[in-house]
């Protein structure tokens, strides 16, 4: 084969893989992309950290465990697409977001945004008289109005239990 040839060849083989991958992109799109929220089977939630009532260091580990929990307990849910904590704490960094910002509607909508949330779930813990209430707000990310609360009460001791209960509960407003 001749220099000219062998270039030919090579342009020609080149093509058709760069043609390959350009293809392949446009039909399966990048992959962390997220559909319009009009085009989802299932709602995108975000569950933030839940707050400790009134500063209660020893309710921090608890509100922790709840939103945990929470999360857990929707994502086993097939009627919803939960979006990783951890993911939303990166996006809080680099946005410089704190947990208090996440009590303010509009911040919440933005940081929903940029995550591909429809709904974005926080609340609180409360201890009063050794009765643990969880309160729960959905926020819709495209309003930033509350769209539902929900709360549970109990035992401290049943905290998973309470945090199940609180899944399902939202899980019907979602």
């Amino acid at each position: 084969m001749t220099p000219e040839k062998d270039a030919c060849f090579i342009s020609r083989r080149l093509r058709t893989v760069l043609s390959a991958a350009a293809l392949t992109v446009l039909m399966c799109g990048p992959a962390d992309a997220v559909e319009p929220s009009s085009k989802r089977a299932v709602p995108v939630v975000c569950v933030s950290s839940f707050e400790a009532s009134a500063g209660d260091s020893a309710l921090e580990g608890l509100s922790a465990a709840v939103s945990d929990l929470l999360q857990a307990s929707l994502a086993r849910n097939r009627d919803v697409a939960v979006v990783d904590r951890k993911r939303l704490a990166d996006v809080m960094r680099e946005q410089e977001v704190t947990a208090s910002g996440l009590g303010v509607p509009r911040t919440v909508a933005r940081l929903g945004g940029l995550l591909g949330a429809d709904k974005f779930i926080t609340g609180s813990v409360i201890l009063v008289n050794r009765e643990l209430t969880i309160v729960a707000h959905v926020l819709d990310v495209s309003t930033s109005v509350v769209q539902a609360s929900r709360k549970v009460g109990g035992r401290p001791a049943d905290l998973a239990d309470l945090s199940v209960d609180l899944a399902r509960q939202l899980a019907t407003v979602l």
